[in-house]
């Protein structure tokens, strides 16, 4: 493999060390702000009226307009172009983004309600929950289990299979057994001479509540079934391999491995919500399981239950499945710490105050109203276009990246949202940092893409050019003159040149990422309007605001900050991509990076291997550091054992200007797409 030089697309502003609160009381100032926005690069903002607005032939592949007021249901490709508009939400959403960055507010977009979570190498196991008490009193302890294979001649048969053959047999969809719900009670008998291996149940009945087993040689056991897997390629004397066995947990004797279990059965909960979630062809998200678990957690049902677990360092995590996600205890909201979503009417922070806001128990009007831009109107706008265009795959924001998102624990060589582990291996309870608020870098020398194929993972477009200018509308209400010269600085873009000579701007609109949506802004006017009555008359009466809005409007740690990430010469002259190794499509093919980042380091920690087996055998590459310069090595490592090849890394030119790294050698690094 080659060496690979690029920048992240993205990159986190640091947070502060506490989040700002700002009263809420009355302005002086009320009027308008006129301003108008010029594309930088292509800018592209869905008509959502409807998602065939190109129709491709291709199954489940969505197509869409620009925005306009048209609505596009049931019209044709061959339409005219419509008149493009920017909607004032858009911009809305945008300045509150950076107002809430220059003034160190809450982070008001943060989804608490994200379960966090990752795959985790390590194969989970067998156990049973065990109910003491019922009702809201019921406690819940983990015993260990004893995992038996449950082998018949196929689905919904109870014939045993005696004599299996791994190659005649894979295919053999033993686990569905429907008259066997999962959790069930049952007696078996234990096939003889079996050897090393697992357990294989003979001759398995379902038992009764009252049901007791008396008969000598047949075990008691619940049965746990699980879903169908993906499947494995064949390998060597192997044929390919899927899910066919059904599984008894067998209670082991001895003292509990868990007596108390409040959060981890909370976390089950989440695994489970995360698997219906993202539940795949021929499965159903573990639905049976979750029902049953209700059931048992209800007081109805048996005694135990059946579970995977996996423990270290005095973690324990639970789920239906061997192999699997972890989730963690820490929320967003709890990363977030001061910064989290204002909760109190008396304890606002300054855009709160300023954009409002909506709590579970109060609601706190906003003191501006974004109207919609729009272009200078024209009988056609054939010239404002690109081609349609179709666009590689996005995405949601992958958190499971924690070497990006959260930053890197001192002494940490792997780290997630709820512990990490130290260069000798050992687990440690943490509760991170996060990175910081994501921006996107500007891409001017971006070129649209071309021959992209159109699937169900991507979307076609037809994106606005650059070059197109709009005019909009910012009326504020009753707010004070430090909140109107922040709008008017942020409106200019920290600058008082022309619109067409601006350095720094914001980004906008979808596929950031791949440089889209690139702006500038500038004020035109701004006018304050007053009311007064004069002889039984109401007039209102309008002046022309001409003050200074100097960079003191804000912190100056801040405005260094913001000419940093908003230049659009920032990142010019070099690769901005995903993170991509070999001869990988950096646009489609990034995962390869990340397999390759998380590499393995064996139990001596001695060397580099090749993929972990446990959590204890985890280690990063290479991590994110948030707007800061140079490179990070990963302290107590053993040398990189690859066997060659080199991958690429970025570098951040708004704070280093040399900007140029290489190599398996550290920690700048970011995530896009995402």
């Amino acid at each position: 493999m080659g060496k690979y030089k690029f920048v992240n697309p993205y990159n986190f502003i640091p947070l502060g060390s506490e989040k700002a609160e700002q009263s809420r009381t009355k302005g002086d100032y009320t009027g308008v702000i006129e301003y108008s926005v010029l594309t930088k690069t292509p800018l592209f903002i869905p008509n959502t009226s409807t998602d065939q607005a190109f129709p491709s032939g291709v199954s489940d592949h969505k197509s869409y307009d620009f925005f306009s007021y048209e609505d596009l249901t049931g019209t044709n490709a061959d339409r005219p172009c419509p008149r493009p508009v920017i909607p004032g939400s858009e911009m809305r959403g945008m300045f509150r983004s950076l107002y809430e960055i220059m003034t160190d507010s809450c982070m008001s977009a943060l989804d608490d309600d994200v379960i966090l979570s990752k795959r985790t190498a390590e194969v989970y196991k067998a156990g049973l929950l065990q109910r003491t008490g019922s009702g809201k009193s019921a406690a819940y302890q983990l015993i260990g289990a004893e995992d038996c294979i449950w082998r018949t001649k196929g689905k919904n048969s109870t014939v045993d299979e005696e004599n299996w053959d791994a190659l005649k047999y894979y295919n053999r969809e033993c686990y569905i057994q429907e008259k066997f719900p999962e959790g069930c009670r049952v007696s078996f008998e234990l096939m003889g001479n079996r050897g090393r291996g697992k357990p294989v149940a003979l001759r398995v009945k379902k038992m009764s509540a009252q049901e007791n087993v008396r008969v000598r040689g047949r075990m008691t056991g619940y049965v746990i079934k699980g879903e169908k897997g993906p499947e494995q390629k064949p390998g060597r004397n192997r044929a390919p391999s899927q899910k066919h066995c059904c599984h008894i947990f067998m209670p082991k004797k001895g003292k509990a491995i868990r007596s108390s279990l409040k959060q981890e059965m909370e976390n089950l909960d989440n695994i489970l919500k995360m698997y219906q979630k993202n539940k795949a062809d021929g499965n159903n998200g573990y639905v049976e399981y979750e029902r049953e678990l209700r059931r048992f957690k209800n007081g109805e049902g048996e005694e135990f239950f059946p579970v995977y677990y996996s423990e270290e360092g005095g973690f324990l995590w639970l789920s239906p499945a061997s192999i699997t996600r972890e989730a963690y205890s820490n929320r967003l909201k709890d990363l977030a710490g001061s910064y989290r979503s204002c909760s109190q009417k008396e304890k606002l922070c300054p855009a709160c105050a300023l954009f409002g806001t909506l709590g579970k128990e109060f609601a706190v009007s906003s003191k501006l109203r974004f109207a919609d831009l729009e272009c200078e109107e024209q009988d056609t706008y054939q010239g404002y276009y690109e081609p349609v265009t179709t666009l590689y795959p996005l995405s949601s924001p992958k958190l499971n990246n924690m070497e990006f998102y959260v930053k890197r624990p001192k002494g940490a060589v792997f780290w997630t949202y709820d512990y990490y582990l130290d260069a000798k291996g050992k687990l440690h309870a943490n509760r991170p940092e996060i990175n910081g608020r994501k921006f996107y870098w500007h891409q001017m020398d971006m070129n649209l893409p071309s021959g992209v194929e159109k699937t169900n993972q991507n979307m076609t477009v037809r994106p606005l050019k650059k070059g197109v200018s709009f005019h909009g509308k910012l009326y504020f209400r009753q707010i004070s003159e430090k909140e109107l010269k922040q709008l008017i600085w942020l409106l200019n873009g920290g600058d008082g040149a022309e619109l067409s000579e601006k350095q720094y701007g914001y980004r906008l609109g979808a596929a950031k990422p791949f440089g889209l949506g690139s702006i500038a802004v500038c004020v035109e006017n701004v006018k304050l309007r007053k009311v007064q009555t004069e002889n039984g008359r109401i007039d209102i009466c309008e002046t022309e605001y001409k003050e200074e809005t100097p960079d003191s409007v804000f912190e100056k740690e801040k405005v260094v900050q913001f000419k940093k990430c908003m230049n659009f010469r920032a990142v010019e002259g070099e690769t901005v991509a995903y993170p991509f190794s070999g001869e990988q499509n950096s646009c489609t093919e990034g995962f390869q990076w990340f397999v390759d980042n998380h590499i393995c380091v064996d139990p001596r920690r001695e060397k580099r291997t090749g993929m972990a087996q446990k959590r204890t055998q985890m280690c990063y590459q290479e991590y994110m550091v948030a707007m800061e310069p140079g490179l990070k090595k990963v302290e107590g490592l053993p040398p990189v054992n690859t066997g060659g090849g080199q991958y690429g890394r970025g570098g951040n030119r708004g704070n280093n200007q040399n900007g140029r790294y290489n190599g398996r050698n550290g920690g700048y690094a970011g995530r896009g797409r995402r």
